[in-house]
């Protein structure tokens, strides 16, 4: 079972031409956004030929001994909405 917010997403078909609300989609970014986040605990390559810490790192990029740096590319995508809205 694939549950979402409590709510049994199994039997959810993607659907197009739906059009999702502001609310879906705003949802849908909290719940990015909170996989994305920043941790301390990683290590990985450091870009100069050397393995050692990487903070901030993305909690749910890479892995524990293969950090990805935070911001990762996910939050730098959604970081660009968030510039780009309109009040």
């Amino acid at each position: 079972m694939v549950t979402y917010r409590g709510e049994d997403q199994t039997d959810r078909r993607w659907e197009p031409q739906a059009q999702p609300t502001r609310e879906r989609l705003l949802e849908a970014i909290a719940a990015v956004s909170a996989l994305h986040r920043p941790v301390t605990d990683r290590t990985g390559w450091d870009g100069k030929g050397g393995y050692d810490d990487v903070t901030p790192a993305c909690a749910a990029c890479g892995s524990d001994d293969n950090a990805v740096s935070w911001p990762c590319p996910t939050m730098q995508a959604l970081g660009s909405l968030q510039s780009e809205e309109t009040p």
